[in-house]
């Protein structure tokens, strides 16, 4: 069922199902479609699963490739670091198809026919206080179903960070003997129905969700409902932190090492130079040491104090029927006591002003192929300005993706904004070809000060803000994003509308809003500018754009 569940998922996306059918198109040979996969998957059956497991994933039958075809070993060995770096760059003689603008396109809005964008939601109180929000007229069957409680990282105590964190993480469901054989049938039947819980927190709230094919909601509410009533951080507290001590005291040198793995630095470097060392944003509530602090009673009190009705909303969206998933809400939670509070909100401070470039290299010898990360801080706030932070985002993208289509040096480089009530950030990353990282980082540096500079982005700015806006028609069909979307809404209280104002505000943007956003969003001065592989790679990196006032971690 969570396989049957994913599968339904990628065809709900606007975009992956593009992909799913271009792939369906060139690669299979009958006209059932998604239906052939569906019914293999329901008629699989785990004997089956397990003798074809059993027969062909064997160590003998097992192989590992590793291809570069633009290096070999005698070439290595025959050139520096810096030397094979200044090898051509061959870049691909067939330019990249883009959509045509047309004149003037860039300075004319776009304009929409209809005025509300998202289906229509049905929201209601329990008698306990804990708020519902429907959102049932999905065309896929899928749902998918979201408590949000108001308490979050920034609301912790200053004396114990993470307490919100690792309450969520550890929450667990796990069965024990107390309880009677018809509990344990009931959760037997429910984990089969494929379910997916988790959970997470932001500043301001933490979320559990589950999600699945619709035709198991009753099933898939009850296993989420039975988390939050059943389910137990102490035990896994104690449990967890018995192994995590037990291996420290085996080996703590290993330990140490296994702390100050690359990853932890680059993540540790990263934030510290976007928000600035001592910015909340800038730590990590995941660490052993936070982790350890705690104690299990405390984890408890915590959940006891904060996971109740007050406060408290369930999202569900997808393809239901609202009534009798309205019944199953109010027979299950209807009677969760009325505790819960939302702490007071602590306004997140601004991100460092820094006056200079940070350049750094985060020393890791297990990668063949540099990772290069340009980071940016961005002002705050979630509502405001952030159609025009969409778009400049897609810009940047269209920009940087030049490392793959023209010079062919990766797979592809990402571009991510950031949205919080504090200070957000922009965040560009990819992983290139060592023998084309000189090039890769030349164009992606030029490219930025291009943006910067905000010279003929006209018809960046057509495309860009015309893909945006299909983006976000899209979305307003999908289950999983309008789930995300009114988790957004409950946990900062922005308008129920805020999400078609977004589409309409994506439609009025000049490019004069884009220029100006631009320069303030990629100023060289707040740039983060990241090299994770070995240490004479990036300094040879370093050295191909002319920096080095950069620091080695």
């Amino acid at each position: 069922s969570l396989k049957r569940a994913a599968l339904v998922r990628v065809l709900e996306s606007f975009s992956s199902r593009a992909s799913s059918v271009a792939d369906y198109l060139q690669y299979t040979d009958h006209l059932l479609f998604m239906l052939k996969d569906m019914a293999n998957l329901t008629n699989a059956l785990l004997p089956d699963l397990k003798a074809y497991a059993s027969n062909h994933f064997q160590r003998k039958n097992s192989r590992i490739v590793l291809v570069d075809p633009l290096s070999t070993k005698d070439n290595e060995s025959s050139q520096s670091t810096e030397d094979s770096l200044q090898a051509p760059v061959q870049e691909f003689d067939i330019s990249t198809w883009k959509s045509p603008v047309a004149p003037g396109e860039a300075d004319a809005p776009l304009v929409l026919d209809i005025e509300r964008i998202h289906p229509k939601t049905q929201r209601y109180t329990l008698d306990n206080g804990m708020r519902i929000i429907l959102a049932p007229n999905f065309e896929y069957p899928t749902i998918d179903m979201r408590m949000v409680f108001p308490v979050g990282d920034s609301m912790d105590p200053a004396d114990r960070p993470g307490l919100a964190y690792w309450t969520a993480a550890l929450l667990s469901s796990k069965m024990n003997n107390k309880w009677p054989a018809s509990i344990w049938n009931r959760v037997i039947d429910v984990r089969r129905m494929g379910g997916a819980l988790e959970a997470w927190t932001t500043g301001r709230s933490t979320v559990f969700r589950n999600r699945g094919l619709a035709m198991y909601a009753d099933g898939l509410l009850w296993q989420l409902h039975w988390l939050l009533e059943s389910g137990t951080t102490a035990s896994q507290l104690r449990k967890s932190k018995k192994l995590v001590r037990k291996e420290r005291e085996a080996d703590l040198k290993a330990r140490k090492e296994a702390e100050d793995k690359p990853f932890a630095r680059y993540r540790k470097t990263l934030l510290a130079g976007i928000f600035g060392a001592k910015h909340p944003y800038a730590f990590d509530r995941s660490l052993d040491e936070v982790f350890l602090s705690l104690d299990p009673e405390e984890l408890e009190k915590f959940r006891d104090l904060n996971y109740g009705a007050n406060g408290a909303t369930l999202i569900v969206s997808g393809h239901f029927d609202p009534i009798v998933v309205g019944k199953d809400i109010e027979a299950l939670f209807n009677n969760w006591p009325a505790r819960g509070n939302a702490a007071p909100v602590t306004r997140i401070p601004d991100a460092d002003d820094r006056s200079k470039a940070l350049h750094a290299i985060i020393v890791d010898d297990d990668l063949p192929h540099p990772q290069i990360t340009i980071a940016f801080p961005s002002t705050r706030g979630l509502l405001k300005d952030r159609a025009l932070r969409l778009v400049t985002k897609e810009m940047i993208s269209q920009r940087v993706s030049s490392v793959r289509e023209r010079l062919g040096a990766s797979y592809g480089v990402s571009v991510s904004a950031n949205f919080n009530a504090g200070p957000g950030s922009v965040l560009i990353r990819g992983t290139v070809n060592r023998q084309k990282g000189a090039a890769a980082l030349k164009l992606m540096t030029e490219e930025l000060t291009r943006l910067r500079s905000g010279h003929e982005l006209g018809d960046d700015f057509a495309r860009a803000r015309r893909k945006v806006l299909q983006q976000t028609l899209a979305d307003a069909v999908n289950a999983t994003r309008v789930a995300a979307q009114l988790v957004s809404e409950v946990t900062y209280n922005l308008p129920p509308d805020h999400s078609d104002r977004l589409a309409n505000d994506i439609g009025q943007l000049t490019i004069a809003q884009a220029r100006e956003q631009l320069a303030k969003d990629l100023r060289a001065e707040h740039t983060v500018l990241i090299i994770r592989g070995p240490k004479a790679l990036g300094e040879a990196l370093f050295k191909s754009i002319g920096v080095s006032d950069y620091v080695v971690n």
